[in-house]
């Protein structure tokens, strides 16, 4: 089960981006396997947005154990590696993950607005009822290189 409120708590707020990293973590872990307690995944992430803590909190992977890396591409885009075998896969969030931009909600710059604050909301509880609300993310095998 994903610790929804704890990672929130990590956090410090529910947002639409941290659902992102929250959907993206437990795709990873349920594709690549448990949470890393020996460096054993590798996640590569795209961005440095919300969803990045999700993703750490619930996978394991931090920067002091050198299985977090950080490539700013700006993109929601997340990479899962297993060491023992080398499988791997990446995780592209679609921008219209939570529907259409004008439902989101956003304010100045990249800050979001009080509808964006609901959409988060509204996922994380689709998230903890099963309910697959973030339908935008393309998940495919990596190729070793």
């Amino acid at each position: 089960m994903i610790d929804i409120e704890g990672t929130i708590k990590f956090h410090g707020h529910s947002c639409p981006g941290l659902a992102i990293g929250i959907r993206a973590a437990e795709i990873a872990l349920r594709e690549i396997g448990p949470h890393s307690a020996d460096e054993e995944v590798v996640a590569i992430v795209e961005t440095d947005m919300c969803g990045v803590d999700a993703i750490q909190y619930l996978t394991g992977c931090t920067f002091g154990k050198g299985n977090l890396i950080h490539l700013d591409h700006g993109k929601n885009a997340f990479t899962f590696i297993r060491r023992s075998d080398g499988k791997a896969l990446r995780i592209v969030t679609r921008p219209d993950a939570f529907g259409p931009p004008d439902q989101i909600g956003h304010a100045k710059g990249n800050r979001i607005g009080a509808v964006g604050r609901a959409a988060g909301k509204d996922a994380h509880r689709d998230i903890a009822e099963g309910r697959p609300r973030l339908q935008g993310f393309p998940v495919g095998p990596v190729a070793p290189i």
